[in-house]
């Protein structure tokens, strides 16, 4: 998975950031119905941010309690089932690390292709240990080839994502713009790191790269951004109905993308903005126990083409500490 945890440990910020990782990583997971439920993957996450090697396959208690566990999430709960859950957790836990190591605590930045290669990284690492079906999801890190669509909640249509012979164009282009946004203005105090994070959470979902996991990995990609730019996570999902909204968001999300795309500038595409609110709305200050004196700007963007509003993440985050 080539990350290196002892450079993780020495990060000023690692003691608070771990419960908080492991809360990500079980809302993220519940939000697409993976991974098993808060405590067993409180357990796993502790154990693998101790640098304790953790398996997918278990017995005696430990299989009883991830068998629990997932009748309790009113899921499947066979011996495959347990396995792939635990798995589900530990590749996240992992992926997270991964993209923490070297996207947040990496300060020289990536070329366009090196960006590009580490998010199709970050997605090996979370599909690791046989997760995927190869014959529905295709592989790990590697760009799908057929089409696909998501239908959510009692809607009859589905909406179809980007087409596969055109996902090569748009990751070379979304890899392209985050560098441009992310290693250009990195001493710009005013950085506005929430609608950053939350436009290429979106753009990367409305593309869909993958077979699998496209969900997780924008999460990823979104509090990676948050992390590196501004000291903060967005952590959401973690019940039914938290999950519901965000889905619902997302699908709307898609539809203007989808509207917009080819149409619209890009700078002045409005998919993201309910993600963007809504990000905001459950945002921890992870940096604000390090250094509660430092002003973290936010950007509010009320309509497309009028000038933003500005405030301090200190007075919208202690909330959520």
């Amino acid at each position: 998975m080539s990350y290196s945890l002892a450079r993780l440990q020495e990060w000023d910020l690692w003691e608070v950031l771990q419960p908080h990782m492991a809360r990500l990583i079980y809302s993220s997971n519940f939000i697409e119905q993976a991974g098993s439920t808060s405590a067993i993957t409180n357990e796993i996450c502790q154990k693998i941010f101790a640098g304790q090697t953790v398996s997918a396959t278990v017995s005696g208690d430990e299989y009883t309690k991830s068998e629990e566990a997932l009748k309790s999430l009113n899921r499947p709960a066979s011996a495959t089932n347990v396995t792939q859950s635990r798995q589900e957790v530990i590749n996240h836990a992992h992926a997270l690390l991964y993209a923490f190591e070297h996207f947040v605590l990496d300060q020289s930045g990536f070329t366009c292709e090196g960006l590009e290669a580490f998010i199709n990284q970050i997605h090996v690492v979370l599909c690791a240990g046989n997760v995927l079906d190869a014959e529905q999801a295709g592989s790990p890190g590697k760009y799908r080839t057929w089409l696909v669509g998501a239908r959510h909640g009692d809607q009859k249509k589905a909406a179809l994502f980007i087409r596969p012979e055109a996902v090569p164009k748009y990751m070379q282009a979304l890899a392209m713009n985050m560098k441009g946004d992310m290693y250009m203005p990195l001493l710009d105090e005013d950085l506005p790191a929430i609608p950053l994070a939350a436009t290429y959470c979106h753009r990367f979902v409305c593309i869909h790269p993958f077979g699998d996991g496209n969900g997780r990995m924008c999460r990823i990609i979104l509090n990676m951004i948050l992390l590196k730019t501004a000291g903060l996570l967005s952590i959401f999902g973690g019940d039914e109905p938290e999950r519901e909204k965000y889905l619902q968001i997302a699908f709307r999300g898609s539809k203007t993308f989808y509207k917009e795309d080819g149409e619209v500038p890009e700078r002045k595409q409005t998919g993201h903005l309910e993600l963007q609110e809504f990000v905001q709305e459950h945002l921890v200050n992870v940096k604000n126990s390090q250094d509660a004196n430092k002003t973290i700007m936010i950007h509010h963007v009320d309509e497309p083409g009028r000038e933003t509003r500005t405030e301090t993440a200190n007075a919208v985050t202690n909330a959520f500490i």
